[in-house]
């Protein structure tokens, strides 16, 4: 694709194509295949409740469950202590690697046979499966269908269009297929997470940030974390290189967080909604990238609207985000 197509296909306004053109052009698919799953909300809440600043102490010694009920979800509790209140969730080896064995696993059916490093905490899963089942699981499973059904029609009215304009912007193409297990909570101070191998999304339910239209913007942010983000990565470096630096600072998060809150706030403003994108809002930029809060607007932004070259907006801000 050259300039002069990702040019355009920024400027064109969303709006419905010619009748013809709708019966001539297949819509593609969208790759979110969203859904609630008992065992991977399990895996991510043990883990949250063992975190030191988790705010769910309530969740830890509940009040008024059958003795034994108590004593298997306190049992769990320790299993998952011993080896996750200090760990980095989305970069752990053994809760990933669990993770990925509950991918495919439906509500209703038991846990895999899993390789002996993971069997504690398969057992772990098991002791605490039946209170969470009995006392936690209704309501976070309620939790998490209904961010689904306020994500759905977003998807619905706006997906296709955000994804053709974060393909031109990014280059690379969004994954065929992404699965994104709603959960009542990530384990992860910073939210969302994404896997790009196979590609999977952990995208917690109840976080007060990811509510009403953000959650288009999140589900198109993490969607960027399977390769979407490569080429950007891959430039931002090469144009660091000549100088001896690398990309220490992580300007190309702080790029993506931009760009993807930038489109779809363009996007919801031609269907007549004001948004704020999600970085903006919270304050995620100042508090972690402040160095590329002033070059974003003045030198990448002009590129997503169409009035710049990539080439030079990149460079500009390359440049004004590592001056030395």
């Amino acid at each position: 694709m050259d300039r002069r197509q990702v040019l355009a296909l920024l400027a064109v306004p969303a709006g419905p194509l010619p009748a013809l053109a709708q019966d001539l052009t297949p819509a593609r698919p969208l790759p979110f295949r969203l859904r609630s799953r008992f065992w991977m909300n399990l895996h991510h809440v043990l883990a949250e409740l063992v975190q030191t600043d988790s705010g769910l102490a309530d969740w830890r010694q509940p009040h008024r469950w059958p003795d034994a009920e108590g004593q298997a979800w306190q049992a769990a509790q320790h299993r998952y202590r011993e080896a996750f209140a200090e760990a980095d969730i989305p970069f752990d080896e053994r809760f990933q690697a669990l993770r990925l064995a509950l991918l495919g696993v439906a509500d209703g059916q038991p846990l895999p046979t899993l390789e002996p490093a993971l069997r504690p905490f398969g057992h772990a899963l098991e002791q605490a499966a039946g209170p969470y089942r009995r006392h936690l699981w209704s309501r976070h499973a309620a939790l998490n269908e209904a961010w689904i059904h306020q994500a759905q029609p977003l998807l619905g009215s706006h997906g296709q269009r955000l994804r053709e304009r974060l393909e031109a912007v990014l280059q690379p193409a969004m994954p065929e297929f992404l699965p994104v297990d709603v959960v009542a909570c990530a384990a992860n101070f910073a939210g969302a997470y994404t896997h790009p191998g196979p590609a999977h999304t952990i995208m917690p339910s109840t976080r007060k940030s990811y509510q009403g239209d953000a959650s288009l913007e999140m589900l198109f942010h993490e969607a960027c974390h399977t390769g979407m983000d490569s080429r950007l990565i891959r430039d931002i470096n090469a144009l660091l290189a000549p100088r001896g630096l690398t990309d220490k600072r992580g300007l190309w998060h702080a790029t993506q967080f931009f760009t993807v809150g930038h489109l779809t706030q363009r996007l919801l403003a031609e269907a007549g909604r004001t948004y704020e994108p999600y970085a903006q809002r919270w304050r995620v930029l100042e508090r972690a990238w402040g160095f590329a809060v002033t070059p974003l607007a003045t030198h990448w932004q002009p590129y997503l609207e169409g009035r710049r070259s990539r080439d030079e907006a990149l460079a500009a801000l390359v440049f004004a985000s590592y001056p030395a």
